[in-house]
């Protein structure tokens, strides 16, 4: 008995209309009974043997948790194991799925490591801290569908409009606040081998908003004590000349020429020295950020070292002389400058302008930087308004 063409047309669409199915659905089930559905695992091989190429492999992690639903010994959550399914699995609703569950598991078990360290996030929401893994499943997905598609399997990637995980932002402002700052100082200076030196790296890193590397390479000849200026290399070899309070400058270089420079150090004297005379490395700054962390609470969970004093002093003279006065006191670029206040920057030396600003945020340059922690700072180590820096 044959079957009418025109009446078996008819009822395939009667099937379509009952499902409500589109025209790629149709297709796609074409496509399956002509040659049979592949898993998942079965279409990868296919790929890679015809390409020469593993599909994903940037996304190991990502890929091994897609086919097998987890990682060997990882058993955090239980995820769909894709690779013995169909290809046809691999849908956006349940991928969503599964990746909401990996980030919920994996931050939950970060939150829990950084308790046990003894250092907390602030922030203990468990979405804050596992899109990482999370991301890497989700570009293994979207790579593997990617492709199906140009192999054929598809006629369309799937999941192509899926979000990533929202990366964790900072959980705290990256300003000390003015008890932190007091925190912060009075820890370093209780635990210095060397607490005047210590006391004026703080200080000219607190007023010249100097990068981290750009103090620890200063030379006694970058010293000009009658402008009061600092000159600096910052990014790119570009240098930048930065106004210290005279009194800060003059304690600096008394330091500096009351010690030795030994035999066999570069041809430059180091500003900043050790008491053998060598020129101080980034450990020296590096102790801070372990000491504040192994002592106060509010530091714990966070990424606080030096970096944070110019962020702390940027605040203060963006509050006191506005943005361009801040990125020319920082070392941004007259463009960078002019991209993020919109106002146009006259071609003159900006060191008049650096000058006003710090003065506006920390006092007049004629004497000792008006700061929070100055009276700490001098009774700590008798550095201040009218002491002797030797």
């Amino acid at each position: 008995m044959t079957t009418d063409p025109f009446d078996a047309r008819a009822a395939l669409l009667d099937v379509a209309r009952a499902w409500r199915a589109t025209p790629d659905d149709l297709y796609q089930l074409a496509a399956e009974l002509r040659h049979g559905a592949d898993t998942l695992r079965e279409a990868l091989d296919k790929i890679e043997s015809k390409t020469k190429r593993p599909v994903a492999d940037r996304y190991r992690q990502g890929r091994a948790r897609l086919l097998e639903g987890h990682l060997p010994g990882d058993w955090l959550v239980k995820l769909t194991p894709y690779g013995d399914l169909p290809y046809t699995a691999l849908e956006p609703l349940s991928v969503q799925a599964d990746l909401d569950r990996l980030v919920e598991a994996s931050g939950a078990q970060e939150v829990a490591r950084a308790r046990a360290r003894g250092h907390p996030f602030a922030d203990a929401n468990p979405k804050c801290h596992g899109s990482g893994s999370g991301r890497q499943y989700l570009w293994a997905a979207k790579e593997v569908d990617r492709q199906l598609c140009r192999a054929g399997y598809l006629r369309a990637p799937k999941l192509g409009e899926l979000p990533e995980p929202r990366r964790p932002g900072p959980s705290r402002s990256k300003n000390l606040t003015e008890q932190e700052l007091l925190d912060y100082v009075n820890t370093v200076l209780w635990t210095s081998p060397d607490p005047r030196l210590d006391a004026l790296l703080w200080l000219c890193y607190r007023i010249t908003l100097a990068r981290g590397s750009e103090l620890r390479h200063a030379d006694l000849a970058s010293v000009n004590r009658a402008r009061p200026s600092l000159s600096v290399g910052g990014k790119g070899g570009r240098v930048r000349e930065l106004p210290v309070h005279s009194r800060l400058l003059d304690a600096v270089v008394d330091l500096a020429t009351g010690r030795p420079v030994p035999a066999d150090t570069d041809q430059e004297e180091p500003l900043f020295r050790t008491r053998n005379g060598h020129r101080i490395r980034v450990r020296q700054v590096e102790r801070w950020s372990a000491v504040l962390h192994d002592r106060w609470a509010w530091a714990q969970g966070h990424e606080i070292r030096v970096h944070t004093l110019r962020h702390t002093g940027s605040a203060a003279i963006n509050t006191a002389a506005g943005p361009v006065a801040d990125g020319l006191v920082l070392g941004h670029s007259r463009a960078q400058i002019f991209s993020t206040t919109g106002i146009y920057l006259p071609d003159e030396d900006p060191f008049p302008q650096r000058c006003a600003a710090v003065e506006a945020a920390f006092g007049p340059l004629d004497g000792w930087p008006d700061l929070p922690e100055t009276d700490l700072i001098y009774r700590l180590t008798g550095l201040g308004p009218g002491s002797d820096p030797r």
